[in-house]
């Protein structure tokens, strides 16, 4: 699949957040914690590899490049924590994240919606996840470790976009 994420490798005030975080989840059953190298904000998918053609998705990755090349640098703040049935992520604001519209323009100004729509759903929310479920169960002891973090939430600015495949 073709997607656009924010990856954070240049970010550690989030990942002392992430790790206060997983230090309260890691007694916990059911999780992958997720390691700061593979933390991303996932801001619009594109579209599945053999449904994108390479002429396609070389365009979107130009319009974009030139909606975002005059881009300043866009503030983010992340936290606090939630559980989540498939996951405990932070929440991200503004969730109308300055990146997002031109990167969505971008899908949609080359016509890719022809195909099978946004594999987001409307409803769908920028998030960052810092654990992934990996088994059913009841949420109650995961909702009180992330309740018990006092760390407060942390603002990043971003200054670019991947296009990852």
């Amino acid at each position: 699949m073709y997607t656009w994420h924010v990856t954070f490798d240049d970010q550690p005030q989030l990942h002392e957040l992430v790790s206060a975080y997983q230090s309260a989840l890691s007694p916990l059953p059911g999780l992958d914690l997720i390691p700061a190298r593979w933390l991303h904000l996932t801001m619009q998918g594109i579209g599945f590899t053999d449904e994108v053609s390479e002429r396609d998705i070389a365009d979107i990755a130009d319009a974009a490049r030139k909606r975002l090349v005059n881009q300043r640098p866009v503030s983010l703040t992340v936290g606090p924590a939630s559980v989540d049935p498939e996951a405990i992520m932070f929440k991200v604001t503004p969730t109308e994240c300055a990146f997002s519209c031109p990167v969505r323009y971008s899908r949609s100004n080359i016509g890719c919606e022809r195909r099978r729509g946004s594999p987001e759903s409307e409803e769908w929310t920028p998030h960052i996840s810092l654990a992934y479920s990996n088994s059913d169960g009841i949420a109650a002891p995961y909702a009180t470790a992330v309740d018990s973090v006092s760390n407060p939430p942390v603002t990043l600015t971003l200054s670019k976009a991947h296009l990852i495949e």
